[in-house]
C-alpha cells in the first residue's frame, strides 16, 4: 500500500513539474511557484528536493518557497498556505492542465507564446505573442507600453495550415515570425507616431506566412538591406582637346620608327635605295602586343590597416584569396591567415566566402538573430554568446544546499574572448537583455576607444527552451558591430568586412 501511495505521489510530482514550468514559459511564475512548493513539501525526499530547488530558483525570496523549506526540514512554521495551495492544485487540476497542452486527435488548445521586453527611446515595452488554439486559428501579437497599455496588436490567421502534418511546427514559426515583424517594426520607428499620441494603435490585420525584415544569423542581407549594386561610378579621366597632328616628314617617319639613328639623321624622299656595304641593314621594327587589361569591378578601401600594406585593393577578375598570400594581401596583422577568405563574383553578385573557418565579420545594418555559440565583434572586444548552464543547486542528500551567489533564471551569458581563445570577462543576464559599452552597460569596456558608451544590446525574445531566439541590435554605435558569417554571403556597395583587425569596406562598380 506504502508502495503505491509513493508511486501515485512520485507521478504527481512529475505532473507538477510539467505544469509549472509551461507556467513560467508564460510568465506565470507566481502559479508556478504555488505548485512547485505545494507538492514539494509533500513528503521530504529526492522528488520534493527537485521541486523545492525549482521553486527557490524562480523565487528564492517566495513565502511558500520558505515555508517548503522549514515543513521539509522538520521547523516549526505556519504551513496553512502550503496545504491550500495544494487543495488549489490538485492532482484532478494538473491533469487537466497537461491535457489542455498536449495534442490530441483534433489538434492542440495552445501553444506557448513568446514575452519579452524591448527598451526603446529610453523607455520599456512588452511585446507578447500567444497562439489562441485550434478553434480558433489565429495569432495574436501586443505592442504593451507601461502601465499594460496596448499600442499595437497584429492578428493573423493560420487556418490554411490546419491540415499539415507539421501543424505544430509551422505555428511555431509562424508565432515566432510574427513576435519579430513587431519587434523589427518598433525598432525601425513604425510605432512612434503611436507612442507619441500622434496616430491611432488598434489591430491590424496580417495575411499570408510573416516575413520579417531581418538579417540571419549567418549575415545574409535582405531585400531591404541590400543595397542597389553598381551605386558607385567610375570616375572618367580629364578630357584633353588635342589638335591635329602636322604631317611629318619622311627623315622625321624614319627616325621616329627608329630611335635608334641620330637625331640629324634624313633620308631623301623617295624609294628606298638598297643598302650598300658598308651600310649596316637597318633592323627589322617589331611591335610589342598589347597588353589587355580585366575591367575593373570592384575596390576594397582600407579604413584600418596595420604596417605597409595597400590601402585600395583593386579587383579585377572573378575570384581573389584574401590574406597575408592572398590577390588581396593584408600585411602585418597577425589575426590574418595566409588564406583567410575567397572573393567571387558570381555574375554580377560578389560573394564573400570564410575559409577553414577562419573568423570573418560583416558589420550589421539592421537587429541580427544569433544563437548560442555565435561570435560578435563590438569595438576591440570578440565577445561570444553562450547557454548558462543547467541548474545544479539542489541539495544533496542530507539535505544541504552549497551556499552560494545569488542568481538570476535567465538563459544566456556574454564572454569576452581573449588571445588563444582564453575567457575573460563574463556577464550573465539578469534580465531578457544584456547591454555592452564603454559605461553604464552590462559589460563596459572604459578603455576602448573603438566603443561608445552604449554600443549594442542583445535580447532573448522568449519562447521555450529549444526554440528561443536572441536578438543583437547596435544602438546607433560610431564604429558599428560587426557578425561572424559562416557560409557564403553576398556584398554590397557600403558593406565593411572584419578580417583579423583589418577593416574593409567594399564599393562595387557597374560592369
Amino acid at each position: 500500500m506504502a508502495t503505491q501511495a509513493s508511486a501515485d505521489l512520485h507521478a504527481i510530482r512529475e505532473s507538477a513539474m510539467r505544469v509549472a514550468q509551461a507556467l513560467l514559459a508564460k510568465g506565470q511564475k507566481g502559479d508556478a511557484i504555488e505548485i512547485l512548493t505545494a507538492w514539494a513539501s509533500a513528503a521530504n525526499d529526492q522528488d520534493g528536493h527537485k521541486l523545492l530547488a525549482e521553486a527557490l530558483r524562480h523565487g528564492p525570496d517566495n513565502p511558500l518557497a520558505k515555508a517548503a523549506f522549514a515543513r521539509m526540514e522538520g521547523l516549526q512554521t505556519d504551513t496553512s498556505s502550503l496545504d491550500a495551495a495544494r487543495a488549489k492544485w490538485s492532482p484532478d487540476v494538473l491533469s487537466k492542465l497537461e491535457k489542455e497542452s498536449k495534442p490530441t486527435s483534433g489538434g492542440w488548445q495552445a501553444e506557448v507564446g513568446y514575452n519579452n521586453n524591448v527598451k526603446y527611446r529610453g523607455q520599456i515595452f512588452h511585446i507578447q505573442t500567444e497562439d489562441s488554439g485550434i478553434k480558433r486559428p489565429h495569432i495574436i501579437t501586443h505592442l504593451f507600453a507601461d502601465g499594460g497599455r496596448i499600442l499595437k496588436s497584429y492578428k493573423r490567421s493560420y487556418a490554411e495550415l490546419i491540415d499539415r502534418e507539421d501543424l505544430v511546427t509551422q505555428v511555431r514559426s509562424w508565432m515566432k515570425g510574427q513576435h519579430k515583424e513587431m519587434y523589427i517594426a518598433l525598432r525601425e520607428g513604425k510605432f512612434d507616431g503611436i507612442i507619441d499620441g500622434k496616430e491611432p494603435g488598434g489591430m491590424e490585420i496580417l495575411e499570408g506566412a510573416p516575413n520579417p525584415e531581418v538579417s540571419k544569423k549567418k549575415g545574409e542581407p535582405t531585400a531591404k538591406t541590400e543595397e542597389p549594386r553598381g551605386e558607385a561610378k567610375k570616375p572618367e579621366p580629364p578630357r584633353v582637346e588635342s589638335k591635329p597632328a602636322a604631317k611629318a616628314s619622311p627623315a622625321e617617319v624614319v627616325r621616329l620608327s627608329n630611335p635608334a639613328l641620330p637625331a640629324d639623321t634624313a633620308r631623301p624622299a623617295g624609294p628606298p635605295s638598297p643598302p650598300s656595304a658598308s651600310t649596316p641593314a637597318m633592323p627589322a621594327i617589331t611591335t610589342p602586343p598589347e597588353v589587355v587589361q580585366e575591367p575593373l569591378r570592384a575596390r576594397l578601401h582600407v579604413i584600418r590597416g596595420f604596417g605597409n600594406g595597400p590601402m585600395l585593393h583593386e579587383l579585377r577578375g572573378d575570384e581573389f584569396i584574401v590574406g597575408r598570400e592572398g590577390q588581396v594581401r593584408i600585411l602585418d596583422d597577425k589575426f590574418v591567415a595566409p588564406h583567410h577568405a575567397r572573393l567571387v563574383f558570381r555574375g554580377p553578385r560578389l560573394d564573400i566566402d570564410p575559409l577553414a573557418n577562419y573568423p570573418v565579420f560583416l558589420r550589421m545594418k539592421q537587429p541580427t538573430e544569433i544563437e548560442v555559440g555565435d561570435t560578435f565583434v563590438a569595438g576591440e572586444q570578440v565577445i561570444r554568446v553562450e547557454a548558462n548552464p543547467p541548474p545544479n543547486d539542489g541539495p544533496d542528500r542530507y539535505p544541504t544546499y552549497f551556499y552560494s551567489s545569488p542568481k538570476w533564471p535567465t538563459r544566456f551569458r556574454l564572454v569576452q574572448l581573449w588571445e588563444g581563445g582564453v575567457p575573460g570577462l563574463t556577464v550573465v543576464a539578469r534580465t531578457n537583455c544584456l547591454q555592452v559599452g564603454r559605461s553604464n552597460s552590462d559589460l563596459n569596456f572604459p578603455n576602448d576607444f573603438w566603443l561608445s558608451d552604449n554600443h549594442c544590446v542583445i535580447e532573448d525574445q522568449g519562447g521555450d527552451h529549444d526554440s528561443h531566439f536572441l536578438m543583437l541590435t547596435d544602438l546607433g554605435s560610431r564604429g558599428g558591430t560587426f557578425v561572424q558569417i559562416k557560409v557564403s554571403t553576398p556584398l554590397s556597395t557600403g558593406d565593411e568586412l572584419l578580417i583579423g583587425r583589418t577593416r574593409l569596406r567594399v564599393e562595387l562598380l557597374p560592369f
